[in-house]
């Protein structure tokens, strides 16, 4: 258990410094020749035959094949990996060159050592599977199996949170990764990131639980995040059917710093499935936890709030509806339509078929775009307001707005960015390079902006935004290299532009007008601050309209409602919609 204290130079565990303490300056240490310094490893285990340099042997006896005996020499292989791990902390290259053989050694020894043998060989994975090129080589030999049938070892605290630890790195290589989801035990990993429900077998646990625990919920995260496993939904439902979402709000609430950052994301990742966001929302407990941590000022933590942040923004998406969308219609007509005019469609006997079902598909699309609104969208329209409105009754919008603030001195100091400004040598701003962000902080900002995205057709969280001034943290996010950021946040600025009440407070935010002066009485798009971009497009698609008033020319808030709001605000029924996003001198 005292592994990570013996891993360290002599000189830092209190024993004879290597430079002298003399007043004064400090003399540069000179370069010791000859063969590299001992570590408290090399010094504490016995070492006949001066054997600790000869990695070959050392490998050898790790199989278990035990060729030092036939030398008159005694080394049990916990002892050859506390070697080889010792040779690998001091050499990072030499660690690398001999990856392929520690692979095969080390998964020898954890399918038939003893207890000594599978903490010390799991250690010595765990160190060496931080580099790329070895977590190949772990994964050919089959290493992911023998670490899974580890992390239940209750007898040996160090072994399962070391085989934790080499699960979480091997995860951390994509090609790697898709091999050994195939051959990992989901079930186990929940199991060793589940907290005790015990406080008091909590508190007699060694230092090592926690880690376990961490490291376990950092692989299932890595597993898990649909952004870098596009094909991981099985993933997903295995870690879910194996109570996964349980023992991530336990992590959340008991877990360590980073126990709790990873289990944020693993909820995250639950929240990405459809069909699981209607019960966890029906869960007060687990939203308790989590809209505790998310409001919590002891907790600091960038990701572990971008975490809280990805979950309302899944929770509060849109539901599909039942049937087919439009969407899906226009993709089917366009395929009909390739498979129909496609050279020698015709002669197929499936011709007149195919003609038929793109003609029904074509009018069912000109359907749902001039009929009313679809009963089965309607109905997911219903579902999707009614969680955004069940998450803004938890109180999330004002800790949701207070993470768009710019980082703090405090933020760029801990994460080793103190005094980086985004400023030129003369104090001038650079041209198109935006301030630098701590780790964490985009993905906070593009979660948050989602969020606050899916809320804003809500006339209460419209009055909240306004009251908690989030218009000029929008403003300043225009500004982000992310288009994504941007694009979330002109969105949360046009709704709220669509409400009189705002435009003042937006024109002192010195919101761009385009924002909120588009659904003003008499306002034509020629009086708007386009961007040189946009307004070319504009010329080019329509003649006149962008600039000086041409044929059939009218301002645009003469339109019709239904041009305007029928498809923009779906959440909100179209009885209240008028009210919302248009001023009422508008209202007809």
């Amino acid at each position: 258990n005292n592994a990570h204290l013996l891993l360290q130079p002599l000189h830092k565990l209190g024993g004879v410094s290597p430079v002298p303490r003399v007043r004064g300056a400090m003399p540069k240490p000179k370069k010791a020749k000859g063969p590299p310094p001992l570590t408290g490893i090399a010094a504490s285990l016995k070492d006949p035959g001066d054997i600790k340099y000869d990695i070959p042997a050392l490998l050898d006896n790790l199989r278990g094949k035990c060729v030092l005996q036939t030398k008159g020499i005694s080394l049990s292989r916990c002892d050859a990996a506390l070697f080889l791990w010792d040779q690998a902390l001091k050499n990072k290259k030499a660690g690398e060159e001999m990856a392929g053989g520690i692979s095969s050694a080390v998964v020898k020894a954890l399918e038939d050592g003893t207890q000594l043998d599978k903490a010390a060989s799991a250690g010595l994975l765990a160190h060496v599977t931080r580099t790329e090129d070895a977590r190949t080589y772990m994964v050919q030999y089959g290493a992911c199996p023998v670490l899974c049938a580890l992390l239940s070892d209750d007898e040996s605290p160090t072994a399962s949170s070391a085989a934790a630890a080499a699960l979480h790195n091997l995860a951390q290589t994509p090609e790697v990764r898709r091999r050994m989801v195939m051959e990992v035990d989901f079930a186990a990993l929940v199991h060793a990131a589940r907290p005790s429900p015990s406080a008091e077998v909590t508190a007699r646990e060694p230092w090592s639980s926690g880690g376990r625990r961490a490291e376990a919920a950092g692989c299932l995260h890595l597993c898990m995040d649909p952004e870098r496993n596009a094909d991981h939904a099985w993933v997903r439902r295995k870690i879910i059917d194996a109570d996964g979402l349980s023992a991530f709000v336990s992590l959340l609430e008991h877990g360590t710093a980073e126990g709790m950052e990873a289990a944020v994301w693993c909820i995250a990742h639950v929240a990405y499935e459809e069909d699981q966001r209607d019960a966890m929302l029906a869960t007060p407990a687990t939203m308790r936890t989590i809209v505790a941590a998310f409001r919590s000022k002891e907790l600091a933590s960038l990701k572990l709030k971008g975490g809280v942040a990805a979950i309302i923004a899944r929770l509060t998406a849109s539901a599909p509806p039942p049937c087919d969308t439009e969407a899906d219609l226009r993709l089917r007509a366009r395929q009909l339509a390739w498979q129909v005019g496609r050279p020698g469609g015709k002669e197929l006997s499936t011709y007149a078929e195919q003609r038929d079902l793109l003609k029904e598909t074509t009018s069912r699309v000109n359907g749902m775009m001039l009929g009313s609104m679809p009963t089965a969208r309607r109905a997911a329209a219903e579902l999707t307001e009614a969680r955004v409105c069940a998450m803004m009754t938890m109180g999330v919008l004002e800790p949701l707005v207070a993470l768009l603030k710019a980082p703090t001195e405090e933020q760029l100091e801990a994460a080793g960015m103190a005094g980086k400004k985004g400023k030129s040598k003369a104090g001038k701003k650079k041209k198109g390079k935006a301030p630098p962000l701590p780790p964490w902080m985009l993905e906070g900002y593009l979660h948050a902006t989602t969020a606050l995205r899916h809320m804003s057709f809500d006339r209460g969280a419209i009055d909240t935004m306004r009251e908690t001034h989030a218009s000029a943290l929008l403003v300043a996010l225009l500004e982000q290299p992310d288009h994504r950021v941007r694009r979330n946040a002109e969105s949360v600025l046009q709704n709220m532009g669509g409400a009189v009440i705002n435009v003042a407070q937006l024109k002192q935010d010195k919101a761009p007008e385009r924002h909120f002066r588009l659904l003003q009485p008499g306002i034509t798009l020629a009086e708007l601050d386009l961007p040189p971009r946009a307004q070319a497009r504009l010329d080019a698609l329509l003649p006149g309209v962008g600039g000086r008033p041409g044929i059939g020319y009218r301002p645009i808030s003469s339109a019709p409602p239904s041009s305007l709001f029928g498809l923009f605000a779906p959440r909100t029924p179209p009885s209240e919609a008028l009210d919302v996003a248009r001023p009422p001198s508008a209202v007809q």
